[in-house]
């Protein structure tokens, strides 16, 4: 999967985003792969939309895992990839839909298609100086969610992880990165 460089993008950053991506199809081999571009950084306040589980690293029931309330107008972007090859397509509605707030909170994973990866990622990165990245990673019936944060002019350097370890996320990042 090739992420778009735009014109407010870091491409540093963006070169992590996308050997995550391609690192979490590689790896994990979801049935859907979803991207999501956010018009601006985002923190890792929006990680836990989700019900408390006392065991976490069991990961979240996806009936219980709710999508991050990103407005619509916040997504740039919403790129869809299907299985086996990940080619891209066009047939997917965009995952942040203008609702109420109260319904917005009530939409889970459980209301997409089982076994699907949603990969959110902060554009406007060379302006800012910040990227980040959410994910939601299907394990069997339960999903792991994690986000990850970078800070750069240049050189990019991973300065927070919430849900996972930087070593975990090490090995998407080489995961994705070598040319198969």
């Amino acid at each position: 999967m090739k992420v778009e460089v735009l014109e407010n993008d870091a491409g540093g950053f963006i070169e992590q985003v996308e050997a995550c991506a391609n690192g979490v199809v590689r790896t994990v081999n979801p049935r859907e792969c979803i991207l999501v571009r956010i018009n601006n950084w985002f923190g890792p306040k929006w990680l836990p939309f989700s019900a408390p589980t006392t065991k976490p690293d069991e990961g979240i029931a996806a009936k219980n895992l709710s999508l991050p309330l990103f407005v619509p107008n916040r997504v740039v972007a919403q790129r869809n990839f299907l299985a086996p090859t990940y080619t891209e397509y066009m047939g997917r509605k965009s995952v942040h839909v203008q609702v109420r707030t109260s319904y917005a909170r009530q939409r889970l994973m459980s209301d997409l298609p089982s076994d699907t990866a949603i990969v959110w990622y902060s554009g406007n990165s060379k302006v800012t100086g910040r990227g980040s990245l959410l994910v939601y990673l299907p394990t069997g019936e339960r999903y792991h969610a994690w986000y990850a944060g970078w800070f750069g002019n240049g050189a990019w350097r991973l300065v927070l992880t919430k849900g996972t370890a930087v070593q975990d996320l090490a090995r998407f990042i080489q995961a994705g990165s070598t040319n198969e």
